[in-house]
């Protein structure tokens, strides 16, 4: 009888050391990935990697020319409404350097997860700097750069500015370039304060701040659900701790024991950590493939659709990371453990 119930103790044992193998694995996998997707400094070091901030004039402006939306804007004046989608790269460039597109970026992520985490009732993008930044001397300068990269400016559209301008009626901006002939002595263009009233104008007519919060009748239930999920993906690294105590309770008698029941599973476990790290982005690029390229619009261009492709991938390659350098941790203790059992005599534990 005796002997019947220590294998079963065994057989017991055996199961909680293939469960412990598999459970932290996916732990791993859970603690990691819930550390680092509701992270926002996931995603800004991703942006970062991928030069987002150099590069998103190019996007906006593909963006914009693919959608339409040029037309659409109703912030901005009549002059820039018609621009052609090749210049709305050097105005998107011009309004919004590296240097403002950051900040705002930064404020978004941060804010919009400050509110997933539920460390703040709500996510707002304040555009006050923006504002100032777009009535400012940086708005005009970006309209004058935008007209002097134009051809020059014809007779007939000449003749119609010059005769508005002498009858003191609105003047039809033309996106060409103007002559010397409409600059004051100062070298400054006469127009420069109908086009600075215009661009203060615009930007009054913007709002202060944005909430980023969307709009939807499951709001609080979908908040609860994703909470519960992230304490469900913490708590996961508790099972394989709960397993491990379990094989300590079933098999440990001595000392060796002890070295071999742990040490086999965290070889185990390590190996199994190692795969999970390397099948992340794999299984990542056949899921973006097979289900949610064929769902994504078609009017966005190849630039928007690579560029969310290569910042998931990096998001995702800083779960893998630590995943791997965990796995390799636990593979190590485990063959320390086991190569330890030959230098080891039997020795109760008692």
């Amino acid at each position: 009888m005796e002997k019947f119930s220590e294998t079963a103790l065994k057989i017991l044992a055996f199961i909680c050391a293939v469960l412990f193998a598999l459970s932290t694995a996916i732990a791993l996998l859970f603690f990691n990935a819930e550390r680092r997707l509701f992270n926002a400094d996931s995603y800004l070091r991703a942006l970062e990697a991928q030069n987002f901030y150099e590069q998103f004039p190019t996007i906006a402006a593909e963006l914009l020319t693919h959608s339409g939306a040029e037309s659409n804007i109703p912030s901005l004046p009549d002059f820039l409404k018609t621009l052609p989608a090749e210049d709305w790269e050097e105005v998107i460039r011009a309004v919004l350097p590296a240097e403002m597109t950051k900040p705002l970026t930064e404020q978004t992520f941060t804010a919009a997860f400050a509110y997933l985490n539920g460390e703040s009732e709500t996510a707002t993008l304040s555009l006050v700097e923006f504002k100032t930044y777009l009535g400012g001397p940086a708005g005009f300068q970006a309209v004058m750069t935008l007209l002097n990269a134009q051809p020059d400016c014809t007779f007939a559209q000449l003749a119609e500015i010059t005769a508005l301008t002498l009858l003191g009626e609105p003047v039809q901006f033309y996106l060409c370039k103007l002559p010397g002939i409409f600059t004051n002595a100062s070298g400054e263009y006469i127009f420069k304060p109908m086009i600075e009233e215009g661009l203060q104008v615009s930007a009054a007519s913007l709002p202060d701040e944005i909430n980023l919060v969307p709009e939807f009748g499951a709001q609080e239930s979908f908040l609860t659900s994703l909470r519960n999920l992230r304490g469900t993906m913490r708590a996961s690294i508790w099972i394989p701790l709960i397993l491990l105590f379990f094989i300590t309770i079933f098999a440990v008698r001595d000392s060796k024991t002890w070295l071999n029941w742990w040490g086999a599973p965290l070889i185990a476990a390590g190996v199994l950590g190692l795969l999970t790290a390397a099948a992340v982005n794999p299984i990542f690029n056949w899921a973006y493939t097979r289900s949610i390229q064929p769902r994504l619009p078609i009017s966005l261009p190849a630039s928007v659709t690579d560029t969310l492709r290569a910042v998931v991938t990096s998001v995702l390659s800083g779960v893998s990371t630590p995943i791997a350098f965990e796995s390799i941790v636990l593979l190590l203790v485990g063959i320390i453990l086991l190569l330890a059992t030959r230098a080891k005599k039997d020795k109760p534990l008692a």
